[in-house]
């Protein structure tokens, strides 16, 4: 949908007259303005039973709404906080009586700041508020045309020029354009009351004086804005807060993502590890059972603690784990010597190993090793292991002394 309706906002909305409120539907695809009128503020709801699907852009008297710009070291919460102080030599008011509407604060970079009494921004955020319309934005009227443009009629003047912004009253307009710069190359719109045009005639070349209907005509026509929103922070209408999440949603589906694809990860990362160490698990039992062949395994690593310590009960006198030490460093912890059981008798103090080498010449140089180290070594019969390896095997007792 390309029609956007333009809604301009009285100063006032206690006491006095009724107050009235212009409207104007503007089709941005042709340029045109298909529909217009002025209600007052007691009907603006029927305005929205009409017009409740078009995006909504308010507008306020410039004159009410003071436009500074202040550069701050700090950006974030920071600069944030550091704002009202910058402002307030500027004032004239407490700082707890005024709104402030901002630019992204960035670090020593120029930021936007609007200021506007908070009583007044109370009356329009409520009024806007209970006026059913989709409102996307309220802005101060000079704060919503493009650059090098001049809206006047035969009661006010806003303008946005190169060098300057301003609102004004119409017959302050010729003092304001002879003072501000640039202003010979600007683009300007006025009403068709006579006594506009020839104010606009006299301070600007004719050829850029040009004439609509209404001044809210050439806002919708050239509306660009590029002040902040004046509702933000507490005066945020839901559906502006409803925007904020439609522009995080995907930033935050993209991080729920990320974090689904880490825990994903780390899921199959811990499977992985829980495998391993089942795998582990189960080849220490193998171990367990090779070395004890027909135990029953419960828990192997404390079953194997077990068993050592029963084994070095003998004290200095134990002869078990010295020669398993010796026969260690024989082998030297090669693969060449592949043991397949081993059984230990503390009497007579034996021990029987079942092994296999690749050749018969490989045994002798073993158990020659074990033989220099003190030990007594008895060969059992060796023969050619079964399936074309190339390797014997056989058993061999060791016991201490020669």
């Amino acid at each position: 949908m390309s029609n956007q309706l333009f809604l301009e906002l009285p100063a006032r909305l206690e006491g006095g007259e009724p107050e009235t409120l212009n409207w104007l539907v503007w089709d941005v695809e042709t340029s045109q303005v298909r529909d217009r009128g002025c209600v007052s503020v007691e009907q603006l709801s029927a305005l929205a039973d009409q017009f409740s699907a078009l995006p909504c852009y308010a507008l306020v008297p410039g004159e009410l709404v003071s436009r500074h710009q202040i550069v701050l070291p700090k950006g974030g919460r920071v600069g944030l906080s550091a704002l009202p102080f910058q402002l307030e030599e500027r004032l004239c008011s407490d700082l707890s009586g005024v709104h402030f509407a901002h630019s992204v604060i960035k670090p020593n970079q120029s930021t936007d700041v609007l200021v506007v009494e908070r009583e007044l921004m109370a009356a329009w955020h409520q009024l806007l508020l209970n006026s059913g319309l989709k409102v996307k934005a309220l802005y101060p009227d000079y704060g919503a045309i493009a650059e090098n443009i001049v809206v006047l009629d035969q009661h006010r003047a806003i303008s946005h020029s190169v060098s300057a912004a301003a609102a004004m009253q119409a017959k302050n307009f010729p003092v304001w354009a002879k003072l501000a710069g640039g202003v010979e190359e600007m683009s300007a719109y006025t009403c068709c009351e006579a006594s506009a045009e020839v104010v606009l005639k006299e301070n600007l070349p004719s050829q850029n004086v040009f004439s609509v209907a209404q001044r809210l005509d050439a806002i919708a026509a050239n509306f660009s804005p590029w002040l902040p929103n004046l509702l933000s922070a507490e005066f945020a209408l839901r559906d502006e807060q409803s925007a904020l999440v439609k522009a995080l949603r995907w930033p935050v589906i993209l991080l729920l993502a990320l974090l689904f694809g880490h825990w994903l990860n780390l899921g199959l990362a811990i499977a992985a590890q829980n495998k391993e160490i089942t795998q582990l698990e189960s080849a220490i039992d193998q171990v367990y059972l090779d070395t004890f062949p027909g135990a029953r395994v419960v828990n192997a690593r404390s079953q194997m603690r077990s068993k050592l310590n029963a084994l070095e009960q003998g004290g200095s006198d134990s002869s078990f784990l010295p020669w398993l030490e010796t026969i260690a460093l024989a082998s030297g912890g090669g693969q060449s010597i592949r043991f397949s059981q081993l059984n230990f008798a503390a009497t007579p103090g034996e021990i029987r190993l079942s092994l296999s080498a690749p050749s018969y010449e490989a045994v002798d140089t073993w158990v020659a090793k074990l033989q220099a180290k003190g030990l007594t070594v008895e060969r059992g019969a060796f023969a050619a292991e079964a399936g074309g390896s190339n390797r014997v095997s056989g058993q061999i007792s060791v016991k201490g002394g020669r």
